[in-house]
């Protein structure tokens, strides 16, 4: 009763949001957008080899020039979240916390699904739904992918736990571990020799080191999580450090792929100002905004022609 009665307040307080953006909206530009907008920014399926050769894309991700933001559509999770995937297949009705593993696997390809947006099949239902359909970037979807990932890796951690415990009793059919190496050695190697197969995009180069450093990577992991479970405990201690070495020379390495700048250096970069505060009294009656991109204000018919197209008004 106690946790109806929260969440009924929550959504009632939630819900105070609702009529001032429903208000807002009838101003907005938005409210004009059709579903090409709403399904901008979707994930191309051949970001799915992230998850199995993280560094096989020059880009990191499979994108058009004008789309491509690598925090948009970084899928991959470290090796150890799509090795978690077989290991839960493998070991489905052993895994400890059954239920939990499930609602981790069915948000993962729920949101998965999502972030596909045009190509997924769904989005273009789910964008038919009033103010949903006046949102953009289905690709932000793989926030759920990341949850359920991490659910399952958490899963994972616990059964090689108990496993190395009781010195690998019950740990079967290892061999499978190897099923993501497998698949991401042959979609690299394709993937390499056929890059016209990839070529949707001509501006993708494909990373022939990168190919390597993914196949020496996911092999590395695997040895581990198949020791861990085998009874090895250091293995099973090592095994954290890797995974967090793993996200974090990802995502550090594109981070700092342009070199360090200094705060000046930034500032330097910036757009100057395109539009002062006028102090004409003929001008007063203007409505006036401040501009995201500059520190000054601007009107409201400046805003609408600077902003107005990207959906920003």
């Amino acid at each position: 009763l106690l946790v109806g009665v929260a969440s009924i307040s929550g959504l009632m307080i939630a819900g105070v949001q609702l009529v001032p953006s429903l208000d807002l909206l009838t101003t907005s530009v938005r409210r004009t957008v059709g579903t090409e907008f709403a399904l901008s920014y979707s994930l191309h399926p051949l970001n799915l080899l992230q998850l199995f050769s993280p560094y096989l894309l020059f880009n990191r991700v499979y994108a058009g020039p004008d789309e491509r933001f690598i925090h948009e559509f970084g899928l991959y999770n470290g090796a150890l979240t799509t090795i978690a995937f077989t290991w839960a297949i493998v070991r489905l009705r052993k895994l400890p916390f059954g239920r939990l593993a499930v609602f981790a696997a069915v948000t993962t390809i729920a949101g998965l699904l999502l972030a596909l947006g045009r190509y997924g099949g769904v989005y273009e239902w789910f964008a038919m739904v009033p103010l949903v359909g006046k949102f953009r970037a289905p690709t932000r979807h793989i926030m759920l992918v990341h949850f359920g990932a991490a659910v399952l890796v958490a899963i994972l951690f616990e059964d090689i736990r108990r496993l190395c415990l009781a010195k690998g009793r019950g740990a079967r059919q290892l061999k499978w571990l190897w099923l993501p190496l497998v698949i991401g050695t042959a979609v690299a190697a394709a993937a390499w020799w056929r890059p016209q197969l990839w070529a949707t995009f001509p501006d993708q180069p494909l990373f022939g080191g990168g190919m390597l450093i993914g196949g020496v990577l996911f092999a590395f992991v695997t040895v581990l999580v198949r020791d861990s479970a085998r009874g090895s405990y250091p293995a099973l201690m090592f095994l954290p450090f890797v995974f967090a070495i793993d996200l974090g020379f990802w995502g550090y390495s594109y981070v700092f792929a342009g070199g360090m700048r200094t705060i000046g250096e930034l500032a330097a970069l910036a757009d100057p100002p395109r539009l002062w505060v006028n102090t004409d009294p003929a001008v007063f009656h203007v409505k006036w905004f401040r501009d995201a991109d500059a520190v000054h204000l601007v009107s409201r018919f400046d805003l609408e022609r600077w902003h107005g197209a990207r959906g920003y008004d």
